[in-house]
């Protein structure tokens, strides 16, 4: 998990900076092509001949993934990220309402607690950067 997150804030710091120099199309590009690059990893492993109903899923979830890469990246070039970062917190939220509606999971007390932090820590950050007279 810890390298998830890391992975994650070098993927949006990298998207960030990018995002003022190539165009929103390029970045994401790049990002499927070291996807399926690190895919193929996995492939002599894991390689099994998919059914047409799973290559029709396997095409749905490429769209919406891709478009939960290409917004944030379009974001990223019409916004500060100090603005930005927040709102990902959003999807711990979503992901903790999909657990308890479709699997009949709820989160421990150890996630809850790293769900606080974790939140508080960008809260801060945010809080701090967006006052007058304390550098942001």
């Amino acid at each position: 998990m810890v390298a998830t997150a890391a992975l994650c804030a070098v993927y949006q710091v990298l998207s960030r900076r990018l995002a003022g120099v190539e165009g929103s199309e390029t970045s994401i590009f790049h990002t499927a092509v070291t996807a399926l690059a690190l895919s193929f990893l996995a492939l002599p492993f894991a390689w099994r001949l998919p059914s047409l109903e799973q290559w029709a899923t396997l095409a749905l979830i490429g769209a919406i993934g891709g478009g939960g890469h290409f917004l944030p990246i379009q974001a990223f070039a019409h916004a500060p990220a100090s603005l930005l970062a927040p709102l990902v917190y959003r999807q711990m939220v979503w992901a903790t309402l999909a657990g308890w509606l479709l699997f009949d999971e709820w989160p421990d007390l150890a996630s809850i607690l790293g769900v606080v932090i974790g939140a508080g820590g960008g809260l801060f950050v945010f809080l701090a950067e967006s006052c007058p007279g304390r550098g942001g």
